[in-house]
C-alpha cells in the first residue's frame, strides 16, 4: 500500500489540433542524460506527452503540466 509521501505529483497534457481529415497530436521526446543530477535518464529516447512534475510553486497539476 502506498502511502502519501511516497506519491509523486505529476500531470500530462494532450494537446490535439483537427487538420483537415486528420490530427495532429503534440509529443516530446525523453532527452538522453540528466544534466541536474548527472546521471542517464530513464527511459531516454522515448516519445511522450508533455508533462512535469508537481513543484511547490504550482497552484494545481494544470499548472504542473
Amino acid at each position: 500500500m502506498y502511502k502519501m509521501q511516497d506519491i509523486i505529483q505529476s500531470a500530462s497534457l494532450c494537446p490535439i489540433r483537427s487538420i483537415g481529415e486528420g490530427i495532429e497530436v503534440l509529443l516530446t521526446r525523453r532527452a538522453f542524460w540528466n544534466y541536474e543530477k548527472h546521471r542517464p535518464m530513464r527511459y531516454p529516447g522515448e516519445w511522450v506527452f508533455v508533462g512535469g512534475a508537481y513543484e511547490d510553486g504550482d497552484k494545481d497539476l494544470v499548472e504542473t503540466a
